[in-house]
């Protein structure tokens, strides 16, 4: 080895033989492993020579082994029976890692046998001399009875030294102690004599590190026992160096594992001190109580090395009495499953009753005494030997001992430092865990303060959101109900589905939603067919049997549409130039067609084939014949004959059969216009003159009749439906009126401030229609030649149309509607219908019940024409103020002021009477049924109520007769009580069932209310007097003072809860009224309601949280139940508010004018949901009652009948909705203003509803 001094070589060489030497005596190759990996830990060569030499040694031969006995050497073993010195070797009693030890027997100068220790052959190395001597040494400094002394020393003949000890012949403490079974104090006593030799040792400077039971034995001494501690072979003595312990040079560790301390086997463990011995003893101390180590031997051996230094340095020992639970707990659970037939279970028994004392005994001062021994941290043993045998003393002669439990504190500081990389980790990671949580706290916090904030603002955004969408659909309703009453629903209905898109979600705000947009589409014409053409639409017309209607557009072709499904009949009916008119003949059986220039044709209506070649004028005027205005092409009344006269100086009339050629009629001037008369005998044509030329059709020439000669060049003429008058149309805005026959004039001429467009007579001729470019139309009496009527429009009609029995006038507009009118009462008969762009043309159907309309677009639109929809049931009661339903809906009652007719009972379903007349001397104002249905209380003007029974329309009781006339009446919630308040200054209160009168509720004034508690316990009157009273309904008795009113009462209500009570007052002497809100139980003011005129009606909601007011200021109110707070806008009318009343539900509030118009609103916004609905016949009171589903509204407002409305929500989807909204108005509604749809999107839109239609 280069660069090795002598000294180290001789160092490496002999620990490589030690440990050999060492590692070859033990068989069992686990151990041997063991004590490999704890001597050559660290030094792998070491270790690799040593297993070389190993098996090099397993594989060899006997060779060297037996030698022969005449084989001898120096380095022989001694052998039995060899002398050394003066000592005989008798028996070889034990091998030590560097002696062996042999009984000898000293021969002199005493005889005796003592214990001899020789240095191991092959082991005379430096060190292990070293050792060897420092054993000797040790030995002779001590001088204790229970320590084995040094006798002598010296060398053997071979020069090994030896040295010879007192000779103990004993076994092992543990084992004595099982022999002998001794107790727990004899254990205890023999333990301290160990405890004071050890401290002997430790006083002469000597440690010594192998205490452990067989270096304790026990002999017996004139029958005592004396325990000796031998084997001080790995002693340290205190003195020496750090350098000079129980660690060899190769670190491995020294002693017996299961007694070592944990300061022994760690690498340092040159720094073993007296407290080493301690813990020894303690493992010893746990091994006498316990009967066994605190770890296993067997389990240390086979765990590795570092196993091994964890489990001593790291793992706390249980607890001696623990472990004598834990091996009692075990016996037992081996005797019950014991399967032996030998059981004796006294002795059991006693077993059982000895390990429970033992148990007890060791629980306490023996468990804290050895627990202190094997504490982990030497600081907190025992400091001395001496310091435990006194702790043990004190223990048996029951004394306090020092030993304690550890703290808690310190049980957590031994863990930490067990497991001081753990617990760094986990300092670190609960650092990191602190740092963590703090830095996620702060983000937490800011977290949640952002997530607060992020919540009030997404709160503020909903809130913001839902009062945009909140405006965004009052402004969307508010848009539409202008337009509904604007007379044009339709075009509201992209506004309503718009709103009902937005309420989508919220039932009852939906329900009103649907209910306008039902209204809207019930109450408006409906829309049949949607036809598109391509271009422009000039002319259409209705076949005579209404089943074709022909069209004519810019495409030059002419079209045949079946008006029933929107098909096309034919097409292909072309001309050279773009199509101005076309017209069916009287029998439908052919269509002329005419473009601009004045050419037509004749076609076949069922075919189409042309039955005429074209017919063109020869002298046609170019200059004249594209200048926009309608050509003259008109078949005669009976449809034999074809008129043409157009843009030049002859009229023709062809034959409308084949289309031959039957007259020419020459003019001066180029023609304009002409027509044949009604019995299509003759022809009056127009020519740029001012003379109207009246022809016979049979002879071609003019008539004999004087000549018409017009103030100004006629323009257009017509014959009167009778055929005996003319009327002629100037081009300087004049209508004259003629007896053609005679040539004079019929009344003044009817002049108009711009041109007349379009003129017309009614069906019989007393009326004429006159359209002008003013945008009026005008209708004239023709016998006065006055204006009767005049309906205005945005702009100047196109088209206009009369309907075949002159009720309904149809006109067409640039501004993209079809009115149609009713011309008796000067007003349109129905809403304005949407044709989504300019109307060039309308036509009646023949039977008058639809409306064709076309225009700018190429739309030809269908309308089936309705007014307002109808009254679902009617009761024919003349004068009708009053009307009720009875408890189960089946039945209506009506009173009415006629007073020949009275009040009667009716079939709610059907309108049939159910009941004669219930008579009255005088008018009736009231019919009210029994809370039952069974009766039927009324009263009039006159002084008397009666009840009458209504299955036999007969009187139930005597009259309920008062002094003065009545003003208000009432039936009791239970029916048997009957309250009337009478001008006398009273109310009464009656029996219901015999008439008799119960209580006279005393007034100073005239009693003009009367009310129920909803519970029928109280009864309120109101009076001029200026109070409302409170009365109890068993005593008659009043339960409060009065309630003091600024002005007379005539209208009281309890809320239904009948925690409040409702005043209404009218001033007499100033222009307005107030309603007082009270508190019941202590007749406090709530709230006051303020009106500016008369308040007509109040009354609760069904929930109590709403008031409703009508008041003659043309306006209802909506008020907070509780507060009298205003809820809603006033509810503007056009006439004063007569009645008022909540829909079942609450969320509707239909009113009553004295116009007899009957409105529905939103309670909750109180936006209208319908438009006016008026009767024509209507009177200045009257009264609204709801059905029990809210559905139907019964409606006396003073005409002859009182009839039932039907509310009827609209179902369909809302996309099919949108769809409809499209179709009938014409419009949509885009992210801008609502906007007119072009043909092909209105077009495209039909389609899709009518397959969405096809579908459901």
């Amino acid at each position: 080895m280069k660069g090795a001094t002598p000294e180290l070589m001789e160092s490496t060489q002999t620990a490589l033989r030690e440990v050999f030497d060492e590692a070859a005596e033990i068989a069992d190759p686990a151990a041997r492993a063991l004590f490999l990996d704890s001597a050559c830990r660290g030094n792998g060569p070491l270790r690799a020579r040593v297993e070389e030499l190993l098996r090099a040694d397993s594989r060899a031969t006997d060779f060297l082994r037996d030698r022969p006995d005449s084989f001898e050497t120096d380095l022989s073993p001694e052998r039995i029976g060899e002398r050394i010195g003066r000592y005989r070797l008798r028996e070889l009693i034990g091998r030590g890692g560097c002696g062996v030890v042999y009984l000898a027997e000293q021969e002199e100068p005493v005889r005796r046998e003592v214990a001899l220790k020789v240095i191991k052959l092959g082991m005379d190395t430096r060190s292990v001399v070293a050792r060897f001597e420092a054993e000797r040494q040790t030995l002779a400094l001590m001088d204790h009875p229970n320590i084995a002394r040094v006798l002598d020393a010296g060398a053997t003949e071979k020069g090994r030294p030896y040295f010879v000890m007192e000779l103990v012949r004993g076994v092992p403490i543990t084992d004595y102690c099982e022999q002998k079974a001794l107790s727990f104090r004899q254990r205890l006593e023999l333990f301290v004599q160990i405890c004071q030799a050890v401290q002997h040792a430790h006083q002469k400077g000597i440690i010594h590190r192998d205490l452990k039971p067989s270096n304790i034995l026990v002999a017996t001494q004139d029958g005592v026992p004396v325990p000796k501690v031998i084997d001080f072979g790995i002693a340290k003595v205190t003195e020496q160096g750090p350098g000079c312990g129980g660690l060899t040079s190769l670190n491995q560790f020294i002693g017996t594992p299961a007694y070592m301390s944990p300061e022994q086997v760690g690498l340092g463990a040159g720094d073993v001190d007296t407290r080493s011995d301690v813990y020894s003893l303690g493992v010893i101390l746990y091994e006498l109580i316990a009967g066994q180590p605190p770890f296993n031997p067997k389990n240390l051996s086979q765990a590795g090395l570092d196993e091994m230094r964890r489990i001593i340095r790291e793992v706390d020992a249980v607890k001696p009495s623990t472990r004598l639970a834990q091996d009692l707990v075990a016996a037992d659970v081996r005797r019950l499953y014991s399967k032996s037939e030998w059981r004796n279970p006294k002795s059991e028994e006693k077993v059982r009753a000895s390990s429970r004392r033992l148990l007890h005994d060791v629980r306490g001062d023996l468990d804290w005494i050895v627990m202190k021994c094997l504490e982990k941290d030497r600081a907190r043993r025992y400091e001395t030997a001496s310091a435990l045998a006194t702790d043990i003393r004190r223990h048996l002669e029951n004394e306090p001992v020092a030993a304690r439990p550890p703290s808690r504190f310190y049980r957590i500081q031994k863990v930490f430092r067990r497991h001081r990389t753990a617990f760094a980790s986990a300092g670190i990671i609960v650092l990191v865990l602190i740092a963590a949580v703090v830095v996620s706290t702060r983000l937490a916090v800011r977290a949640m303060r952002a997530e607060k904030v992020q919540t009030q603002l997404r709160a503020e955004a909903q809130q913001q959101a839902a009062e945009t969408r909140e405006s965004l659909v009052r402004l969307r309703v508010d848009q539409g109900n202008r337009l509904v009453e604007q007379g044009d629903p339709l075009s509201a209905l992209p506004l309503f589905v718009a709103a009902l898109q937005l309420e989508h979600g919220d039932p009852a705000r939906e329900e009103n939603e649907r209910l306008r947009i039902g209204w809207a589409m019930r109450n408006a014409p409906r829309l049949t067919q949607v036809i598109f053409h391509g271009r422009r639409i000039n002319s259409l017309a209705f076949s005579p049997d209404g089943t074709k209607i022909a069209s004519c557009s810019d495409e030059r072709e002419a079209h045949i549409w079946s008006a029933e499904t929107g098909k096309q009949l034919l097409a292909g009916l072309q001309l050279p130039r773009s199509l101005r008119l076309a017209r069916f003949n009287s029998d439908g059986q052919r269509l002329v067609a005419m473009d601009h220039v004045g050419t037509a044709r004749i076609w076949s209506s069922a075919t189409g084939e042309p039955v005429s070649a074209l017919l063109r004028v020869a002298d046609a005027d170019p200059s004249f014949l594209d200048n926009g205005l309608t050509p003259c092409a008109k078949f005669s009344p009976d449809g034999k004959l074809l008129l043409g006269a157009w843009g030049s100086k002859t009229a023709h009339i062809w034959n409308a059969r084949n289309g031959e050629h039957v007259l020419a009629l020459p003019h001066p001037q180029l023609l304009v216009n002409g027509e044949f008369s009604p019995d299509s005998r003759y022809v009056v044509t127009c020519c740029r003159d001012e003379v109207a030329r009246i022809w016979d059709v049979t002879t071609g020439k003019r008539t004999a009749t004087p000549r018409i000669l017009c103030s100004d060049a006629v323009g257009d003429a017509r014959f009167s439906p009778d055929g005996t008058r003319l009327l002629t149309i100037s081009v300087r805005k004049n209508l004259e009126l003629w007896d053609w026959q005679t040539g004079h004039p019929l009344g003044p001429q009817m002049k108009h401030e711009f041109a007349i467009t379009q003129a017309l007579f009614t069906t019989n001729g007393d009326r004429i229609i006159t359209a002008s470019l003013d945008g009026i139309v005008r209708v004239w009496d023709t016998a006065k030649g006055q204006v009767i009527a005049r309906l205005h429009h945005p702009a100047a009609p196109n088209s206009v149309a009369l309907s075949p029995d002159s009720r309904w006038l149809a006109t067409g507009c640039d501004d993209s509607y079809v009115r149609v009118w009713d011309i008796a009462h000067e007003h349109l008969a129905m809403s304005v219908l949407p044709q989504g762009a300019e109307v060039l043309a309308v036509a009646f159907s023949p039977d008058g019940k639809r409306v064709a309309a076309a225009g700018v677009g190429g739309l030809l639109r269908l309308w089936e024409l309705r007014s307002r929809e109808a009254p679902a049931v009617t009761f024919a009661e003349p004068d009708a103020v009053w009307a009720d339903f009875s408890p189960d809906g089946a039945k209506v009652a009506t009173a009415g002021r006629h007073f020949d007719t009275a009040a009667r009972v009716w079939d709610a379903s059907t309108g049939a009477p159910l009941t004669p007349w219930l008579r009255h001397e005088d008018a009736l104002r009231f019919a009210e049924f029994s809370p039952d249905g069974s009766r039927i209380l009324t009263y009039g003007e006159e002084n008397l109520a009666l009840i009458w029974d209504v299955r036999t329309g007969q009187q139930a009781t005597s009259p309920l007769e008062h002094p003065k006339r009545l003003f208000d009446a009432a039936w009791s919630p239970d029916g048997r009580r009957v309250l009337t308040a009478c001008a006398d200054g009273a109310g009464y209160l009656w029996d219901a069932a015999t008439g008799k009168r119960l209580f006279t509720l005393q007034h100073s004034n005239e009693v003009r209310a009367v009310t129920f508690s909803a519970d029928g316990k109280l009864m309120a009157t109101g009076s001029r007097d200026r109070t409302a009273r409170i009365w109890d309904v068993a005593t008659g008795r009043p339960v409060s003072w009065p309630l003091p009113q600024t002005a007379p009462v005539h209208r009281l209500r309890f809320s239904p809860d009948d925690l409040r009570l409702v005043t209404s007052c009218y001033r007499e002497d100033v222009t307005h009224s107030e309603a007082e809100l009270w508190d019941v139980a202590t007749g406090k003011l709530l709230g006051t309601m303020p009106n500016r005129d008369d308040l007509m009606m109040i009354e609760f909601s069904h929930d109590g949280r709403r008031i409703a007011t009508a008041c003659n200021d043309r306006t209802a109110r909506i008020w907070d139940g509780l507060t009298a707070a205003p809820i809603t806008a006033p509810l503007i009318h056009a006439n004063e508010v007569y009645h008022a009343v909540f829909s079942p539900d609450d969320r509707r509030l239909a009113t009553l004018t004295t116009g007899g118009d009957v409105r529905l609103w939103s309670a909750d916004s109180g936006e209208p949901i319908t438009a006016p609905i008026g009767h024509p016949h209507a009177h200045q009171h009257g009264r609204l009652c709801f059905s029990h589903d809210g559905r139907r509204l019964l409606i006396a407002s003073g005409g002859p009948e009182a009839y039932l409305r039907e509310f009827v929500p609209e179902t369909a989807p809302i996309a099919d909705l949108a769809l409809q909204a499209q179709v009938l108005s014409g419009k949509a509604l885009g992210s801008g203003p609502i906007a007119s749809l072009d043909s092909a999107s209105l077009s495209n839109a039909w389609v899709r509803l009518c397959s969405s239609r096809a579908r459901n």
